[in-house]
């Protein structure tokens, strides 16, 4: 029996705080609150768009989510700049 979206991210749901929580540290800061936040977003994002997801591993693409949430707040609050 396959798992719904909502199984599949509570398994998941620590390994992406800790990917949040790793990206912060890349920038030397830590902010747990931060971190989830933008695991709610991802989280959220996740639900939402579920239908865009092909297979292969679940985790490996929130975990691109994250990433995409935690730049997309970064540009946001101008802490963060690309090239």
């Amino acid at each position: 029996m396959e798992n719904s979206v909502h199984e599949m991210m509570t398994e998941c749901y620590d390994s992406l705080f800790l990917k949040a929580y790793y990206l912060q540290s890349r920038f030397n800061y830590r902010d747990e609150d931060e971190a989830a936040d933008i695991v709610h977003d991802a989280c959220a994002h996740c639900i939402t768009k579920f239908d865009d997801f092909k297979g292969g591993s679940f985790k490996v693409w929130a975990k691109s989510i994250v990433f995409g949430k935690y730049i997309d707040k970064k540009r946001k609050d101008k802490k963060f700049k690309l090239g």
